[in-house]
């Protein structure tokens, strides 16, 4: 059905109006990776959440390559490099106390304690683990970076056995051919020396 759309559809302007319209009424998994990929090139202010909302949709629909993104973008979560939905939270929480008249300002205590009481967001360490899920359930659907990226997670945290044992697989299925021989090598060979963690690899930390 979003083949056929886009197909149909004349221009940049039509291709980005049919992939919306696949991603919104018919729920294409491929057409709503497309459509998150496609806000991120937009100076909407709240894109990334856009991003991950159809992100989301598209990896819940088992699309391999939107549950990568969606890890790539939880785990760049969880380094700082983006806010969480907290921090969001508590600026438009912020923003709302800034704009009340002085009599209501008496009760933000209250409203604060209830917030704090009800809503429990994810920490940035939690961001990590959700991390780890979707690529492991990307790596399951044969997203061979994914099980990279999974295999190094593993290994920082010390689970060496489970670690080498998804590594393995995964250079049985090939290792990330965006990368560098000479750094795979280069990390093969130090694999069970836990004093280097260099992170994951910039290239595979992609959101599109």
């Amino acid at each position: 059905m979003y083949a056929i759309a886009v197909e149909k559809e004349q221009g940049l302007r039509g291709i980005l109006n049919a992939t919306r319209r696949a991603a919104v009424e018919f729920h294409d998994p491929l057409a709503m990776t497309d459509y998150a990929i496609s806000a991120l090139e937009t100076d909407e202010p709240h894109k990334y959440e856009v991003y991950e909302s159809y992100m989301t949709a598209a990896a819940l629909g088992q699309h391999p390559l939107a549950c990568f993104y969606l890890a790539n973008l939880y785990y760049r979560i969880s380094q700082g490099e983006f806010t969480t939905e907290a921090e969001r939270d508590a600026k438009k929480r912020k923003e709302a106390y800034a704009a009340r008249p002085a009599w209501l300002r008496r009760f933000e205590p209250i409203e604060k304690w209830v917030n704090s009481l009800f809503n429990q967001p994810l920490d940035r360490k939690s961001y990590r683990v959700r991390a780890m899920d979707w690529y492991e359930l990307a790596f399951d659907m044969g997203n061979n970076e994914a099980g990279y990226s999974l295999a190094l997670l593993l290994r920082e945290d010390g689970e060496m056995e489970k670690s080498r044992e998804v590594y393995n697989l995964t250079a049985q299925r090939g290792l990330p051919t965006s990368l560098p021989k000479k750094g795979l090598k280069q990390m093969e060979d130090k694999w069970e020396d836990q004093t280097f963690n260099p992170g994951l690899p910039s290239k595979l930390l992609r959101l599109a």
